[in-house]
């Protein structure tokens, strides 16, 4: 519903903010500069549509996916950025057919009112109330199932198998939406994502027996801050492997070296990475004769200065750029309502729920709020192996609930830990807990 959403907006005029494409125009490149190069300074600023460069080979027309990364690669690159052998320093700027301002005021979005756009409101409300009636059903369910948690945390789980399991057969049958490609994608990448899904199920369901509905719903929102943390941590880039494949070089040669940024993001067409002896230029990363040139170039040198020149980006200019302010302060604004909605209890002490704050037990808080750790890696994961290849949603989720719930039973004795129910107990539980929630009776 929230893609339909988006999609509905843009078609209706309604720009979001890194949504609409952008287009720049670039002067100043070099001599039979080619695409490569050209994709090689710009591509750090985002996903690239295309590059197309003129005839006279000094001009090139770039299109991001995204405005607000057009409008990055101009803030950081126009009249700032010079590449080798060119005469001058680049001039970056919004084609003329392109709008230039972007947004403005607090609103991430320009708004053009159209008949569909009440159409467009009535989803976003939808999303809304389908949200909160999903938690407030959770809860009610599991107040009503108590003593059989573990059960609801697998079916839960086992129902996604059986439906995009029939919905991936029939596309692969009868259509070409799952390729042999996205097949043959490593199973492995499944069984991590399934692996701490699980983990983060049976917190909120088992876990969360303890916990308010209302302080659940605000613990939750922690899952924003802690994948902010994790992304910051995880993802920043170290450089290509071709980067790393030379620093490692330098390091089992215990050769004394200085890395600095190159300040473009490498490609899979292009590595950026280069070693300056002395100020001169050794070779390029992409010639696989690298190592054996350092080694002989080094032999005749006494103490030379060594520099590495990666894509790697050093953690201050990481943690500007991967976040806006903006984003940093709605992550603090969500950590101290959290602080706030749990502190009354934490204070007090005790083990039972609060009623004047409303939260429960502290170590029931603290239990429920720790989902949100697998939670935020396996969202860092997916990002990590999503990155190069595309794969079908439902084959993605028929593999990721298939493993999420195979990961499900080795988590049981855990979860008898957690119900309080002696592990021998726990298949009985099951079947208890299938009779009860289909049949409304206990066996």
């Amino acid at each position: 519903v929230i893609l339909g959403v988006g999609l509905g907006m843009e078609e209706e005029g309604i720009q979001l903010l890194g949504v609409g494409k952008g287009v720049l125009v670039v002067r100043n490149l070099p001599e039979h500069c080619t695409e490569e190069e050209v994709r090689a300074v710009f591509s750090v600023y985002g996903i690239l549509v295309d590059v197309t460069i003129a005839e006279n080979g000094k001009v090139a027309e770039v299109e991001y996916e995204s405005e607000g990364s057009a409008a990055r690669a101009v803030d950081d690159l126009d009249s700032q950025y010079q590449m080798a052998g060119a005469k001058e320093k680049l001039s970056v700027a919004f084609a003329e057919n392109e709008a230039t301002e972007g947004p403005s005021g607090w609103l991430p979005f320009k708004f053009e009112w159209s008949a569909n756009s009440a159409i467009l409101a009535m989803y976003l409300v939808l999303v809304i109330f389908v949200g909160a009636g999903n938690r407030v059903t959770f809860k009610l369910m599991q107040l009503s199932i108590i003593s059989y948690l573990y059960f609801v945390s697998q079916l839960t789980t086992f129902l996604y198998i059986p439906i995009n399991g029939i919905v991936c057969l029939v596309k692969i049958f009868l259509t070409k939406d799952i390729t042999g490609e996205m097949r043959a994608f490593p199973k492995r990448n499944f069984f991590v994502m399934g692996f701490l899904d699980s983990l983060q199920g049976l917190i909120i369901v088992v876990g969360g027996r303890n916990v308010p509905g209302d302080i659940q719903n605000l613990l939750l929102q922690g899952v924003v801050v802690v994948t902010m943390l994790f992304s910051l941590l995880l993802l920043r880039s170290r450089g290509c492997d071709n980067c790393k494949e030379l620093r490692k070089a330098l390091e089992e040669r215990k050769i004394v070296f200085r890395e600095v940024p190159s300040g473009v993001e490498c490609t899979d067409e292009l590595c950026c990475g280069t070693v300056l002896v002395d100020d001169v230029r050794i070779n390029s990363i992409q010639n696989k004769s690298l190592v054996g040139d350092l080694d002989s170039y080094l032999d005749n040198r006494v103490l030379p200065e060594v520099v590495l020149q990666t894509s790697a980006k050093p953690w201050l200019t990481h943690l500007k750029t991967y976040y806006t302010p903006w984003q940093y302060v709605g992550a603090v604004v969500i950590l101290v309502g959290l602080v706030l909605s749990v502190w009354p209890a934490i204070a007090g002490g005790g083990g039972l729920c609060d009623e004047a704050s409303g939260a429960g037990p502290p170590l029931a808080d603290l239990l429920f709020f720790s989902a949100t750790i697998p939670t935020a890696l396996s969202a860092v994961y997916k990002e990590i192996a999503f990155r190069k290849v595309e794969l079908d949603v439902f084959y993605v989720n028929f593999w990721v609930s298939l493993f999420q719930f195979l990961c499900g039973l080795l988590y049981a004795p855990l979860a008898a830990k957690m119900s309080g129910l002696p592990i021998p107990e726990i298949p009985q539980n099951l079947w208890r807990g299938f009779f009860f929630f289909f049949l409304g009776e206990n066996y």
